[in-house]
C-alpha cells in the first residue's frame, strides 16, 4: 500500500482519481455504515455517486491523500489547514488492514492546526478516531434531504 498526495496540478489524472474516490465514497456509505444507519440515512448521505468534476473542485487547495495498492485506489482523506479533517474512507474490503491509520497519520502530518485536530466522525467510524486519539467532544446531528444524520465532534490535540 502506498499513500499518494492527490495530483492536483494534473487535470486530466486528477479527475480521474475524483471520479474513483467518489465511486468509493458511495460505495463505503452504503456497505461499511449499513449497520449502523438506516436504508432511509444512508440514501440521504449518499443519493448518488457524486460527480467527478465536483470532487476535483472540492478537493483543490488543501491536502488530500489516497492510499493506492497495485494502481487502485482504495482509500482517500482531506484535511484543512484549520485541523478540520473533512473526509476518510476506506473500501469496504480493506477495512481493518491499516489504511485509514496510514492516512489519518499522513493527514496530521500535512499540516499544524492552532489549536487540533478535528473530525465529525459517522457513528461507524468513531471506533477508529477513538483508537487514534480523537475525543468526543459532543454529538452532532446534520440534516440531508430532510433525514437527520447523527456523527460525533471529536478532537486531538496537536
Amino acid at each position: 500500500m502506498q499513500i499518494v498526495p492527490f495530483p492536483q496540478k494534473d487535470p486530466a489524472a486528477a479527475l480521474s482519481m475524483a471520479g474513483e474516490c467518489a465511486r468509493l465514497f458511495f460505495h463505503t456509505v452504503h456497505t461499511v455504515n449499513a449497520a449502523d444507519y438506516s436504508p432511509e440515512q444512508l440514501d440521504a448521505w449518499a443519493p448518488r455517486i457524486p460527480d467527478a468534476g465536483d470532487w476535483q473542485r472540492r478537493f483543490s487547495g488543501h491536502p488530500v491523500f489516497l492510499a493506492q495498492e497495485e494502481g487502485q485506489i482504495v482509500g482517500f482523506g482531506d484535511i484543512y489547514p484549520d485541523g478540520l479533517l473533512d473526509l476518510l474512507y476506506v473500501h469496504a474490503g480493506c477495512q481493518g488492514g491499516g489504511i485509514g491509520r496510514a492516512l489519518v497519520q499522513a493527514l496530521e502530518r500535512a499540516v499544524t492546526p492552532p489549536r487540533c485536530y478535528t473530525v465529525y466522525a459517522s457513528i461507524t467510524a468513531r471506533p477508529f478516531f477513538e483508537r487514534m486519539g480523537y475525543r468526543v467532544v459532543q454529538p452532532n446531528f446534520v440534516k440531508r434531504g430532510g433525514v437527520i444524520l447523527r456523527n460525533d465532534r471529536m478532537e486531538k490535540p496537536v
